[in-house]
């Protein structure tokens, strides 16, 4: 289907699903909020500490400071004798999408005590990016990027794939990355959120086998993040929260742990789309030589403790071990099992723990690659490696499992309730606009209940494909012809690719 990849579908009007209309919420016009603030959760340093410690410490699209920085400027209006500082509406939307997503993943107050504050910091962050007119700013980017992990955690990957296509499309309409002094120059915090369209599209179009938009050459021209700031020395202790003790502390290496990720991210992806025995070589050489150099600078040994970044980084590095040697040989080294095994039993202490934070310590990815060795395991049907594949599954429903039943704590039965994690089943980055796709407009819809880590969700996209069939129906000639215009129409600013099969898969 022509341009499936990142294009927005639209919502049908009268799909009583779209929008958060059922539960009290906004129909995605952004009429609901008058005002461009929302009132903080009343534990909102808690909320950021444990964002900081479970997704910006493997993703860290912003610098920690500008969260810091809008937090404060909403308390400065809720308590102006404090002083009283502005914050964009892109910025809101981030730090709402933020709380969210951590009150989502943690379900801290099980039974529903958190339902309705997880609804309105959803309803506030789609209705931000839905607002009529407003500019795209790095905030609404970061909300979009959220609003991808969520879908992820839910194992929703189209969905997934077109919120991280609006992402990408909206950051090169604020970041030209077709001009390479701007790129070179581009300030700390555009840097951040590129980086994490590009590692989460990239990762993405893994899953998929399908072809980004953003480039490891657009990740060269930009540059990576410089390591000599606070974030890179902080130390990372190993448990947080009330009542709780720092079992380990070592040095987090937040950003350069991100960096290599960057790389890898794009290796991983290149295998996955790569067809020929020679580029399958060529990408084997290239990872090895890559490795070695990582194996030199850091001890890439896992621990039951390690952290998200550390663990989000060597699964990556095993899962690309495992997809090498299983497209060139049916066998897999002893050294990768070895490595595998580790793996296996660290997720296993990591999703089995009682502590509340240890489940969110598990970064959204590890689902995806653990998918991907999976697939490569049955693809390549090696014997060796049959015990481990039946490691592979039990880790996956594990984590599942523990995710479902943190939600039916205290007894309360799912069926015909939406809890908590249903407010942000709904949210959609769609088209309100029955007639042409609008890149600013955003539709909440609501899912029907089920365990929301399995059956449905997070945030999720309408399925309607019917611009997709429409803009299937258009001369190829013509379309190519006018390709610039048209996508500069949906926020990309991308000379038209001449690799027509690119186009198709997407790649403009």
């Amino acid at each position: 289907m022509i341009l499936d990849d990142h294009v927005l579908p639209r919502a049908e009007e009268n799909d009583p699903s779209v929008g958060f209309q059922a539960l009290g919420g906004s129909t995605g016009t952004g009429s609901q909020h008058s005002n461009d603030h929302f009132p903080l959760p009343s534990d909102w340093q808690e909320l950021l500490d444990k964002y900081f410690h479970t997704t910006h410490s493997w993703l860290p699209i912003a610098e920690k400071h500008e969260l810091l920085k809008i937090s404060y400027s909403l308390r400065a209006i809720e308590a102006p004798a404090t002083g009283h500082t502005t914050s964009s509406r892109g910025d809101n939307a981030f730090l709402a999408a933020a709380f969210a997503y951590v009150i989502q993943r943690e379900q801290k107050d099980v039974g529903g005590t958190r339902n309705e504050e997880l609804l309105r910091l959803s309803t506030f962050a789609i209705d931000l990016l839905d607002f009529p007119g407003d500019s795209n700013e790095p905030g609404h980017v970061r909300a979009l990027l959220l609003l991808t992990l969520a879908q992820i955690d839910n194992n929703k990957w189209d969905q997934a794939w077109r919120t991280v296509g609006r992402a990408v499309y909206m950051m090169v309409s604020l970041l030209d990355i077709n001009d390479a002094m701007t790129m070179s120059s581009a300030e700390e915090g555009h840097k951040r959120t590129l980086l994490g369209c590009f590692a989460m599209e990239a990762l993405v179009a893994t899953r998929l086998k399908r072809r980004t938009y953003l480039s490891y050459a657009d990740v060269q021209t930009l540059g990576l993040l410089s390591t000599n700031t606070v974030e890179e020395w902080e130390p990372w202790q190993s448990s947080t929260g009330p009542g709780t003790d720092g079992i380990q502390t070592a040095l987090g290496r937040v950003v350069s742990l991100f960096n290599h990720f960057m790389r890898l991210a794009a290796m991983m992806h290149e295998l996955q789309l790569d067809t020929g025995n020679a580029k399958t070589q060529d990408s084997a050489v290239r990872f090895g030589n890559w490795k070695g150099q990582l194996q030199q600078t850091y001890a890439m040994s896992l621990s039951p403790h390690s952290s998200p970044q550390l663990l989000n980084l060597s699964t990556a590095v095993t899962t690309m071990q495992i997809m090498v040697e299983t497209q060139i040989t049916t066998q897999l080294s002893p050294t990768t099992l070895n490595e595998l095994s580790v793996l296996v039993e660290t997720l296993e202490h990591q999703v089995s723990s009682d502590k509340a934070l240890t489940s969110s310590l598990v970064p959204s990815t590890i689902d995806l690659y653990l998918s991907l060795i999976e697939d490569s395991l049955i693809q390549q049907g090696s014997d060796q490696a049959s015990g481990t594949q039946d490691q592979i599954v039990h880790i996956l429903s594990s984590i599942k499992r523990l995710r479902s039943v943190k939600m039916e704590i205290g007894g309360r039965s799912r069926t015909g309730e939406r809890l908590a994690a249903d407010s942000l089943a709904g949210a959609s980055v769609v088209s309100s606009n029955s007639g042409q796709p609008q890149p600013n407009n955003v539709v909440a819809e609501t899912a029907s209940l089920q365990p929301p880590s399995i059956e449905h969700g997070i945030w999720n996209v309408d399925d309607d494909d019917m611009l997709f069939d429409t803009m299937a129906t258009l001369d190829s000639t013509n379309w190519i012809d006018n390709l610039p215009d048209f996508v500069r129409g949906l926020g990309s600013v991308r000379t038209a690719s001449p690799d027509l099969q690119a186009l198709i898969d997407g790649a403009f």
